[in-house]
């Protein structure tokens, strides 16, 4: 009987620590999980952080918690990432846009008064673009733009797929 008060014991001290930090960072995984869109992934993660606290000594304790701060930030709530985001062409968002102004005819000072950067940053923008799909000028840049951009409703530009 001394034996297994000691390993209840060592389980309450050392295991159940280790568990619960185990399980805060399932849970820490699942919300970036679900902020990167992958939803089952997150439920996963969720589902073994249940399993490790149903594991700790007064887990009723410790499941109501969970479930608590699981009703006040459910995953559906959790806003999307604010990322970049690259298109199929490997064009950044701003560099896009920077060709967008050149495609209607902006010149690198107009581009930059729009964009409220330099002149500079508007040259290193239509460089790294230029490499990335492939041509040498202006006008194959604005001709490329030309072949893979299709209007919206809303007259803003979307990539054709």
């Amino acid at each position: 009987m001394k034996v297994s008060g000691q390993m209840v014991a060592h389980d309450i001290q050392v295991v159940a620590p280790t568990r619960l930090e185990t399980a805060a960072a399932l849970l820490t995984l699942a919300a970036i999980c679900a902020r990167a869109g992958r939803t089952a992934d997150a439920r996963d993660r969720i589902s073994q952080a249940a399993a490790l606290i149903a594991q700790c000594p007064d887990s009723d304790f410790l499941a109501s918690q969970f479930a608590a701060q699981h009703r006040a930030a459910p995953l559906a709530l959790v806003p999307p990432p604010r990322g970049r985001v690259r298109r199929p062409d490997g064009l950044s968002a701003r560099e896009a846009e920077v060709l967008q102004l050149l495609t209607s005819g902006s010149t690198n000072l107009e581009i930059a008064s729009a964009l409220v950067v330099s002149v500079h940053t508007v040259e290193r923008h239509l460089q790294n673009a230029y490499r990335k799909i492939g041509v040498r000028n202006r006008a194959d840049a604005a001709a490329y733009m030309a072949r893979h951009e299709t209007p919206r409703p809303d007259g803003r530009k979307l990539l054709r797929q």
